[in-house]
């Protein structure tokens, strides 16, 4: 974000020293200017799958049932994400949902067209909705709505159902609002440097790095960063340490399938660095989430933006992408367990204005460059 990165840039230049300790010229730890990688930008395909033709008014009704997975924090003005799923209960007819959305209270809506056949007896993910929320904050209440048409096996025909609601009203409270704030912000913080950088290991996760390729292959590129996100936030379900912090390297998390914020992170930068690319382990107050170097300039931030959304089938006026700037250029924000989808805010963080600007919930933040070498020296906290 604008402000975010502005505030990167401003108080990037803290040096500390810590007495007893090796002093170490900070060049010789982390990325510069000239190692640093982007990946190529490309955009998704769009897949359409033609609506049937030859619709006639519904003469029963659908036999089926959706559920959905929502932001814990939702924020007025700004909204929230979620994603759905719908079973087709009928074993003979076949569903056709041609979009989706979310309605308040306040008869404020947001829909997406997803395009997606539903087998008899299957069921059918529709996708990633990113919506708006009312601009006063408090308890509203919500319901899904799908627009739908059905298969019958009998008569032969599509019927178009039009809107099918949800049936009850979901009440969530709609936040504030953030305020800027300014934050300590030190690069390669040099009791988190060898504590990240021992953990990481780009050659753990040739198999991860395998699967992410077949989805999104060619060389390093846009789609395969929103892979390795989505990579991680199917198979690494979250744990937490409980009452002792303790980071996993990549190799354990890969190996347990479960991991917290922080051993997420360690393995995500990993992934990236695997593939081709340059990552960070950020370190905040309470958290840590990783971000991606995608550019040098906001027309590559812009681009990557459409990028990203073109991989979950929207356009780039759907989505907000949270992202980072420093003097080396911007970082995408990609913390799978923040808002869910690659360059979505991170936990921890909340959004200042309607258009996307951010601030984190921190007096600091640690921006660790995961190298996967640790420096000459050691001083560690983990």
């Amino acid at each position: 974000m604008k402000k975010l990165g502005t505030a990167l840039i401003a108080l990037c230049i803290i040096t500390v020293a810590f007495a007893g300790c090796l002093t170490l010229d900070s060049s010789q730890m982390g990325f510069d200017s000239d190692s640093v990688s982007a990946p190529a930008i490309v955009n998704a395909d769009v897949v359409t799958i033609p609506k049937p033709q030859t619709l006639t008014p519904p003469g029963t009704g659908v036999c089926l049932t959706w559920n959905w997975n929502i932001t814990e924090d939702i924020y007025a003005g700004y909204g929230g994400a979620l994603r759905l799923t719908v079973n087709n209960n009928d074993n003979n007819g076949k569903y056709y949902v041609y979009s989706f959305g979310l309605r308040w209270d306040t008869d404020q809506s947001t829909f997406r067209n997803c395009s997606v056949y539903i087998p008899p007896g299957q069921s059918a993910q529709l996708g990633l909705l990113t919506f708006n929320a009312p601009s006063e904050e408090g308890i509203h209440s919500y319901r899904t709505v799908l627009k739908i048409a059905s298969w019958n096996h009998c008569t032969k025909a599509w019927y178009d159902h039009g809107e099918v609601i949800s049936e009850k009203w979901r009440s969530v409270v709609v936040k504030s609002l953030g305020n800027s704030c300014e934050y300590r912000v030190e690069h390669n913080f040099r009791p988190y440097y060898n504590d990240v950088n021992s953990r990481v290991n780009y050659g753990a996760t040739s198999e991860a790095i395998e699967e992410i390729k077949n989805a999104q292959p060619g060389e390093y590129n846009t789609l395969q960063v929103a892979e390795a996100y989505e990579w991680v936030r199917n198979n690494i379900a979250y744990k937490s340490d409980g009452d002792v912090d303790y980071w996993q390297s990549a190799e354990e998390t890969l190996e347990l399938r479960t991991g917290d914020c922080e051993d997420q992170a360690i393995l995500l930068a990993s992934i990236i660095g695997a593939l081709g690319g340059n990552a960070r382990v950020n370190i905040i107050q309470s958290h840590a989430f990783p971000t991606v170097f995608v550019g040098t300039t906001f027309q590559d931030m812009s681009d990557v933006r459409c990028s990203i959304a073109s991989y979950y089938g929207l356009g780039p006026n759907e989505l907000n992408v949270a992202y980072m700037e420093d003097d080396m250029g911007y970082w995408l924000v990609i913390d799978t367990t923040g808002f869910p989808y690659a360059g979505g805010i991170p936990a921890q963080s909340v959004p200042t204005s309607a258009s996307g600007d951010w601030t984190i919930k921190s007096d600091y933040i640690y921006p660790i460059d995961a190298t996967g070498k640790t420096s000459g020296f050691f001083f560690g906290l983990f």
